[in-house]
């Protein structure tokens, strides 16, 4: 059994063929367990490249296992316990050049239970691992190839029992001062404590980017004889070379201060994580892991998992990401205690290449269409951060949901526009290649699925500053100005759907949930400033009610992938020119003249054929339509028909990727 994540190509324009992206070096792979074997294809060169591979059983109290390509497949330790290396034929049998392959050890592969894989590849500036032998000496250099000093150093011995030393470069008071005689423990809460004169030193001679050095403690670092493994995850401060321009940074090593409170901490990365390991280093606290495939919500539980412990994954609600870091949401000890010291290991978001095609960003299915119970309800082949889902045979409303929510969703249908955001446990994001749910409750449901991706679609959950006396200024993370955007109050019932698009200008709202045409001129959602390319601006007390909780929905343009724009149709056939090669995937059209209209949804699921073709309108519940030919197909974009009715349209339309 094969389970695979197709990973976005790098566009042409992307820096060229020494780019590296954070999707090129790291992955969050969840799959299922089948008690036989099976091959992860994360995408990740671990074999050619070298690297890590870390696995957990997210259902079960089993060990956490450590696998790397230096000391070889089937060679594990243990991140929760003291054992010593052992070798186990079962576990990670082999690595290869798109990921790795399981056996059936319960600890990685046990018939019908959850697991996640995360994958570090040997990169300059990002990880490497270095094993060595011991001498004993009190000051031990060792060579690496991070290229950068590191950030932070897990170090376990392998021949014999042993704690793993954990050294990042925070771990004294405040930040400061000499971090040479402080440690924590991976497989223990304890808080830092010192080992005088037999501690890891990261820094010699100033700073290098090439050794670190190590006491002549036999258990933790040099013991004469003894084997060690250490792991390196380099800290980058604006010298990270990654991404379109090899500019960016997409991982850091660094700490705050807890403050006590309840809100109002951020963590400023710099960009926005998918993963972040934190820790008080400060109190007897345990470790905690997390990353947004997984999910970390806001305003929702997330899932953790703890590297001191081999217990199953479980919530909590103290900790949110958001575009340029993540938050504190508690004022306890676990992650915000008043004054205490925390460090944090965070890496950045994927994807950071510009797609190609939308192969692997946009998909539409019916529900459950492969008949496996595991399986997710909607499988696109991709992870699903948005699904827009309803019943072609009309009688439910239309649901949206995003992993930015996580288990709920709200509604865009008129009938039921004002609804605030509903909980459905059986609404999971937790795929590599699709969305679960059973709101829907029939395979009549057709689910339309984006995955946030650079210039692409991005979601934001943002809190309300005060209604029209205040505008406020959105950030996110798309990466260009959006040429469309939604947004919902999440929680103020009543409140509906309000939609920008570039083709009206600034300051003219269309509602999604109703057929009024374009609201113009009255401030009634967005601010008259156009939005850019890191913020878009709201107002009034629709998107921006002080202190009520929000969430958008960024739709961006893409030369040949995407097309936002406008259409004036009358009488006989209009051609709209998206610039595509091979004819439109998704159409969304709305009327904004006259008395205004439905929104259209066409696709080439159902069909958008050269007949009849059958459309869904996003603010009712009714049935689709069909035996009707209102839209045609046409190779650079869509064909209005003569019987369309006349009028000026706005349009969202996404192309059908090479076949």
């Amino acid at each position: 059994m094969t389970i695979s994540n197709n990973k976005l190509l790098i566009g042409a324009s992307g820096g060229g063929s020494d780019t590296i992206n954070v999707e090129d070096v790291f992955s969050t792979f969840l799959y299922e367990g089948n008690g036989g074997t099976q091959t992860i294809n994360n995408g990740i060169d671990i074999d050619g490249e070298g690297g890590l591979v870390w696995i957990k059983n997210r259902d079960a109290a089993d060990s956490h296992v450590l696998t790397d390509t230096v000391r070889g497949a089937t060679k594990i330790l243990h991140a929760d316990t003291t054992a010593a290396e052992a070798t186990d034929d079962d576990t990670i049998t082999a690595f290869n050049s798109t990921g790795f392959a399981l056996g059936d050890d319960v600890k990685v592969n046990t018939s019908d239970e959850s697991y996640v894989a995360w994958t570090f590849r040997k990169h300059p500036k990002f990880f490497d691992v270095v094993t060595y032998t011991g001498n004993g000496a009190s000051n031990r250099t060792i060579s690496h190839n991070l290229d950068a000093a590191p950030g932070m150093l897990i170090i376990q011995r392998l021949d014999s029992i042993s704690n793993g030393a954990v050294w990042h470069k925070d771990l004294t008071s405040g930040g400061s001062g000499d971090p040479s005689d402080k440690n924590l423990v991976l497989n223990n809460n304890y808080g830092e404590f010192s080992l005088s004169g037999s501690s890891i030193v990261a820094y010699i001679n100033g700073a290098d980017s090439s050794s670190f050095s190590v006491g002549g403690n036999a258990e933790f670092y040099n013991g004469s004889g003894h084997t060690f493994v250490a792991y390196l995850f380099a800290h980058n401060d604006g010298d990270g070379e990654f991404g379109p321009d090899s500019d960016q940074d997409i991982i850091k090593c660094g700490y705050y201060t807890g403050n006590g409170l309840a809100a109002g901490q951020e963590v400023d990365l710099g960009f926005e994580p998918q993963f972040v390991l934190y820790k008080c280093a400060t109190q007897q606290v345990d470790w905690r892991m997390v990353d947004n495939m997984r999910g970390v919500p806001t305003a929702n539980n997330h899932q953790y998992l703890r590297p001191n412990l081999s217990s199953q994954e479980y919530d909590d609600d103290d900790i949110e990401f958001y575009v340029n870091g993540f938050r504190p949401k508690t004022s306890g000890q676990q992650v915000n205690g008043g004054s205490e010291k925390y460090i944090y290991w965070a890496i950045r978001k994927a994807p950071m290449a510009e797609p190609e095609d939308s192969s692997n960003i946009f998909g539409i299915t019916s529900k459950g269409e492969d008949g496996d119970s595991l399986a997710p309800a909607y499988k696109t082949g991709f992870p699903v951060d948005f699904s827009l889902y309803d019943r072609e045979t009309g009688g439910s409303q239309w649901f949206a949901s995003t992993r930015a929510q996580g288990g709920v969703y709200l509604k865009t249908d008129s009938y039921d526009n004002g609804s605030s955001e509903s909980a459905d446990s059986s609404i999971k994001f937790d795929f590599n290649d699709g969305f679960m749910n059973s709101t829907a409750a029939d395979a009549n449901s057709i689910g339309w699925n984006w995955r946030r991706a650079p210039k692409f679609f991005e979601t934001v959950a943002y809190k309300g500053n005060g209604g029209s006396s205040n505008p406020q200024t959105v950030a996110h993370g798309l990466g260009i100005a959006p040429g469309m955007i939604w947004v919902k109050a999440r929680e103020i019932s009543g409140e509906g759907w309000y939609m920008y698009h570039s083709s009206l200008g600034t300051n003219k709202t269309i509602y999604l949930h109703r057929v009024n045409p374009v609201a113009n001129n009255n401030n009634d959602g967005f601010y008259s400033d156009a939005p850019t390319s890191t913020v878009f601006s709201v107002f009034a007390n629709g998107t921006n009610k002080d202190n009520e909780n929000y969430i958008a929905f960024l739709f961006g343009e893409i030369a040949g992938i995407t097309k936002l724009g406008s259409v004036s149709h009358s009488g006989s056939s209009t051609n709209v020119d998206c610039g595509f090669s091979n004819g439109a995937k998704f159409v969304y059209l709305r009327r904004y003249d006259g008395d205004g209209g439905p929104g259209y949804i066409y696709d080439t699921f159902r069909g958008i054929n050269s007949g009849n073709d059958p459309y869904m309108f996003i603010n009712s519940n009714a049935a689709q339509v069909t035996n009707t030919d209102l839209i045609d197909p046409l190779a650079s974009g869509f064909t209005l028909t003569g019987d369309f009715t006349d009028g000026n349209y706005i349009f969202y339309a996404i192309a059908t990727p090479p076949s």
